[in-house]
């Protein structure tokens, strides 16, 4: 009769741990992946700024080549102003030295 009594305490302590292991595990469970949508989450913002970054990196990389070109234009009007200048001085002073 102990034997039996011993049997069934034993039977109900470990029915009793079974279950708070599978609700342990079952919290466990449902954890895990609220924090696995919120890393998937994470990173679906992460990309979508990564993609601005990176849009905005292109933009600034085709303004600094208009920059440049630009740039290149100016040096070139510059140039051919300052041949200009020079030789209207040069005719200017060629005229006046009379």
């Amino acid at each position: 009769m102990k034997q039996l009594i011993r049997y069934s305490i034993f039977s109900v302590l470990t029915l009793a741990f079974l279950s708070s292991c599978e609700e342990s595990r079952e919290r466990a469970t449902k954890k895990f992946n609220e924090f696995s949508q919120q890393a998937d989450d994470i990173n679906s913002e992460i990309d979508k700024g990564l993609e601005k970054v990176e849009s905005l990196d292109s933009v600034v990389r085709s303004g600094t080549q208009q920059i440049k070109e630009y740039d290149s234009i100016i040096k070139n009007s510059s140039s051919k102003i300052d041949s200009i200048a020079k030789q209207k001085t040069k005719a200017w002073e060629e005229l006046t030295s009379f």
